[in-house]
């Protein structure tokens, strides 16, 4: 053997393996930091955009609310369908402005016809159910009819609030107040949601106004 010839000790080896796994640890701890970080924001991302698509259409049709009997005779006796609490909302709904219609080659002008339905809103457990009531069959019953529909998942709390000025609301708005009233000016949709992670849990309330057209 030469005298020369060098190799590394116990004591060495020891201390390479121990900066080589603190090296590891330290990648490792920043590799999951900005894991963590992105799935936590893939989870907020998931919130924002589920509320949006569900505030988005609720926004649309309640702005296109209407007050309508079953026989869409407009006169100012008329029945009108509105019936919102602080956590559901039932109404009709109207995508286009009303045509009048031929009836065997007469027009009659009280004799309207609309592209309308029953749409209603509830929360049923953590989810949000859409009715909706085929359009140009409103009944006499606005709370019921049609098919339910799940419009967006884990939901906490629906809520609705009414105002015909802004300055004030009210939790209910129902058809005596409607007869005196008109529809209301604005609607208040709440929402509280949360994300469908169970390991990055986070909760976010949305809110918005919506400008009723058909007043």
């Amino acid at each position: 053997m030469l005298k020369n010839e060098k190799g590394l000790t116990l004591l060495e080896l020891m201390v390479a393996l121990v900066i080589t796994a603190l090296l590891g640890m330290a990648i490792y701890n920043v590799c999951k930091m900005a894991m963590d970080a992105w799935q936590k924001g893939e989870a907020r991302t998931q919130v924002y955009q589920n509320m949006r698509i569900a505030l988005d259409r609720m926004s649309e049709e309640i702005r296109s609310a209407i007050t309508l009997d079953p026989t869409y005779n407009l006169s100012p006796n008329d029945d009108i369908y509105f019936d919102g609490t602080s956590t559901t909302l039932n109404f009709i709904s109207i995508a286009h402005a009303p045509i009048g219609n031929y009836y065997d080659s007469n027009f009659a002008t009280n004799e309207l016809v609309f592209d309308c339905c029953e749409i209603g809103y509830r929360r049923l457990g953590t989810s949000i159910l859409r009715r909706k009531q085929e359009k140009n069959v409103p009944d006499d019953n606005i709370t019921t009819g049609g098919s339910e529909k799940e419009l967006v998942t884990h939901i906490t709390s629906l809520g609705f609030r009414y105002s015909s000025d802004g300055s004030s609301w009210d939790t209910e708005w129902l058809e005596a107040k409607t007869e005196t009233d008109g529809l209301p000016k604005i609607v208040e949709i709440s929402i509280t949601a949360e994300s469908e992670s169970a390991r990055y849990p986070n909760t976010k309330t949305f809110s918005t106004y919506v400008y009723l057209s058909g007043r």
